[in-house]
């Protein structure tokens, strides 16, 4: 059976509807800052920040949200491709799609029916790679839309569970994490390698490898589902653990989504139902600092490192101030929110082409505009 997070993604989405356009102009959001407490001490009410003396005024951000054609298909995951659209994952859809920065969007349908896509990323080779979450395969699919399928072989390869999210790794091939206890490897020519982690609990069902990365260090680094770990494995599968203070991460908490930082760690998000949910930072040494997100229940997912150098993350459920939203941290942990349409439940979250941050909203595609962004350098950025 699938993990209970990765079975929320498909039932919180097809729970909610947004209202979106079809490339019409978004509107205008205000900040919502917070500043994080330093540990024992609760958040702060939220208050705007002030504007730095000799700064400019920093424009609001513009959200705009683009409707996929298919009805209740679920985007999980979303990614800049190769060719400047971005690119999603419709778990029930069972679709690839693709949406331009002008908000164009066109579905393409997976060979393996029903084949639970989820994780999406760009491939070392100009495609598109993605999991199979109910087919025990990974697909690539070229911008174009061709498709290739490659079953997995390893040790999980007759298990009724799949692979859940991937990455492009640093040594020229796609990784991926896999049900119940895997992470795997697989060449852009189809050959696969497959280990178990070492992680306790995972043979049991209740703590699985979720969301993964490259990271500056060479090595693959993974959030691990209920596990409060964050894993790395190096790419000759050596293996290293590093236990999360217990701020968040317990009880029950996910560390859900991952990405590689501008300051050389690596960010991610953690959801708890008891307790605040927080945005974590770990060096590739394993130090780790949290930072306390102001609402209780709160359910970051998907991070990323945005153009103007800081993370950007969705938040899912309504409990940042009562209002999903995209969240932003810089390095030296400034929090602050911007609610999205009513209805609306962001999942993932990445850097297009344009210099603007598009997630999965519902059954939408959502773009917000970064007004801290120098864009010259977004080539660059999406390139590392």
């Amino acid at each position: 059976m699938k993990p209970a997070r990765i079975l929320a993604l498909g039932g919180l989405l097809a729970s909610v509807g947004v209202s979106a356009c079809s490339g019409a102009a978004g509107s205008a959001v205000a900040p919502i800052e917070v500043r994080p407490s330093p540990p024992g001490l609760p958040s702060p009410t939220p208050s705007p920040s002030p504007t730095p003396s000799g700064s400019p005024t920093q424009a609001a951000p513009i959200v705009t949200t683009y409707r996929i054609p298919t009805a209740n298909s679920n985007p999980v995951d979303i990614v800049a491709g190769p060719d400047g659209a971005l690119w999603f994952t419709e778990l029930t859809g069972n679709n690839i799609g693709r949406v331009s920065v002008s908000g164009a969007i066109k579905e393409y349908p997976i060979p393996t029916a029903q084949s639970g896509p989820i994780g999406i990323t760009a491939g070392p080779d100009g495609a598109l790679w993605f999991t199979e979450s109910s087919a025990g395969k990974i697909g690539r699919i070229t911008t174009s839309g061709g498709f290739t399928e490659y079953t997995i072989t390893g040790p999980n390869a007759s298990d009724e569970d799949g692979p859940n999210f991937i990455a492009a790794g640093p040594d020229g091939a796609v990784w991926f994490t896999a049900d119940p206890n895997g992470i795997g490897r697989v060449t852009t020519s189809g050959v696969f390698t497959e280990k178990s982690t070492p992680i306790a609990g995972v043979a049991t069902g209740e703590i699985v490898p979720l969301m993964i990365v490259a990271g500056p260090d060479d090595a693959v680094w993974f959030t691990v589902n209920y596990g409060q770990e964050i894993g790395r494995v190096s790419t000759d599968f050596t293996f290293a653990e590093f236990p999360l203070p217990e701020t968040h991460s317990i009880p029950y908490s996910e560390a859900d989504g991952i990405t590689a930082g501008p300051d050389g760690a690596l960010w991610f998000t953690e959801s708890t139902i008891e307790r605040n949910g927080g945005i974590g930072r770990i060096t590739t040494s394993g130090s780790v600092t949290e930072y306390t997100l102001p609402n209780a229940h709160a359910y970051p997912e998907g991070i990323t490192r945005g153009p103007d150098g800081a993370l950007w993350f969705a938040q899912s459920v309504p409990a940042f101030f009562g209002k999903s939203a995209i969240g932003r941290i810089t390095t030296s942990g400034a929090i602050a929110g911007y609610p999205v349409p009513v209805g609306g439940s962001p999942n993932a979250i990445t850097t297009g082409s344009d210099g603007a941050l598009w997630f999965t909203n519902g059954n939408s595609i959502g773009r917000i505009t970064d007004p801290f962004a120098d864009t010259s350098g977004i080539a660059t950025l999406l390139t590392k």
